[in-house]
């Protein structure tokens, strides 16, 4: 009973402030494992850095803003925070694969007492929903509106995903990918594997993709073919020569990210000089 109580204490904390400070704490040794000690989440793209940094921030300020127009942005911002929450427990579970994101962290902590870091998100989520279950009935409207709203913006990227995937499958079909007309998510499909990251590998050694795209990974898990359940990887059209076609089509573009995923031994090889990108798994297995 007294674990249990203790893991309550945790979970939402009583008093604001020192429920803030867990927040923080626990935040700040996420992120230092992820990128220090074990390689999860890669760097994302700006706006999702901006997107989650201002969710975050929601959340840990939600017990002090007492002004009611405040308030009534912050239930809009929470509203909008909770697809970041479920998009990184589907991310880190990997439903399409293994479930060892959440299998083996929860093993861990039943054994070892370690494991916690991959429940930040669950942990977040059930935050938010302790504030929505405090608001009222106009703050409640306005938390799903704020839900409602990254919908809207995902759909249209979905829209413009599922036409250009179609078309770069079409061109891999008939051996035309040099002729595809080349869009932003034509040039995200063509940097998976050395640019974009797109599924969780914590497990494996070596370098990884640093790029982390919310959108690019949501689009795969709904359109893209290799999207399977239980595949250990799931990078679509496996066999094609990504990089060939990727400076064929973005000659502009560097194929190398100037960031690496981690500052781990292993990711930090990013850096290296490194042009044969076909012999990695992400394009052979």
């Amino acid at each position: 009973m007294y674990i249990l109580h203790i893991l309550k204490l945790w979970a939402f904390h009583p008093n604001p402030l020192i429920r803030t400070i867990i927040s923080m704490l626990y935040v700040a040794t996420g992120l230092y494992v992820n990128y220090f000690l074990l390689q999860v989440f890669c760097v994302p793209v700006q706006w999702a850095a901006i997107y989650s940094c201002i969710a975050l921030f929601a959340i840990l300020i939600a017990p002090f803003i007492k002004h009611k127009f405040l308030t009534n942005i912050l239930y809009v911002i929470l509203g909008a925070s909770v697809p970041v929450c479920l998009y990184c427990i589907l991310f880190i579970a990997d439903p399409w694969a293994y479930c060892t994101g959440y299998i083996l962290p929860t093993v861990a902590i039943l054994f070892f007492g370690i494991g916690l870091i991959a429940y930040i998100p669950v942990y977040l989520l059930w935050h938010i929903i302790q504030y929505y279950q405090q608001a009222s009935k106009v703050q409640k409207a306005l938390f799903y509106i704020g839900l409602v709203m990254p919908f809207l913006f995902l759909s249209t990227y979905l829209s413009d995903f599922r036409k250009d995937y179609n078309a770069l499958a079409k061109a891999y079909a008939t051996n035309t990918v040099s002729q595809i007309q080349p869009t932003t998510i034509t040039e995200q499909l063509l940097g998976i594997g050395y640019k974009y990251h797109t599924k969780i590998e914590y497990i494996y050694d070596g370098w990884r993709p640093p790029i982390h795209h919310p959108f690019l990974n949501i689009g795969l898990w709904l359109y893209g073919e290799s999207y399977f359940p239980f595949q250990r990887l799931a990078y679509p059209f496996t066999g094609l020569d990504r990089p060939k076609y990727y400076t064929l089509l973005f000659p502009h573009r560097s194929l190398k990210a100037d960031c690496v995923c981690s500052f781990m031994k292993d990711a930090l090889t990013y850096r290296d000089e490194r042009t044969d990108f076909k012999q990695d798994s992400y394009f052979t297995e």
